[in-house]
């Protein structure tokens, strides 16, 4: 299986792929279920053990463990911690 930073750089570089077209589920505390959904076109950095996305204005960084799910806005699961 691939690792979160695996499969989030192929989406960004792979020009098979695009990392406009995916959308993550993070473990974000005090949101509805404690869930929240992040459009890959936020996403502005990848680096070793996080990412940066960019909400209203304001970079926010994300360690990869709190990411739950990366899928394409089709529905198909490229990741999913199990």
């Amino acid at each position: 299986m691939s690792t979160i930073r695996q499969v989030l750089l192929k989406l960004k570089w792979d020009p098979r792929f695009r990392l406009e077209d995916c959308e993550l589920l993070i473990r974000h505390r005090g949101a509805p279920g404690d869930v929240k959904l992040i459009q890959g076109s936020s996403i502005k950095e990848i680096g070793k053990g996080f990412f940066i996305y960019e909400e209203e204005g304001v970079k926010v960084h994300i360690p990869f463990h709190r990411v739950l799910e990366i899928r394409t806005k089709l529905g198909k699961v490229l990741y999913r911690r199990s």
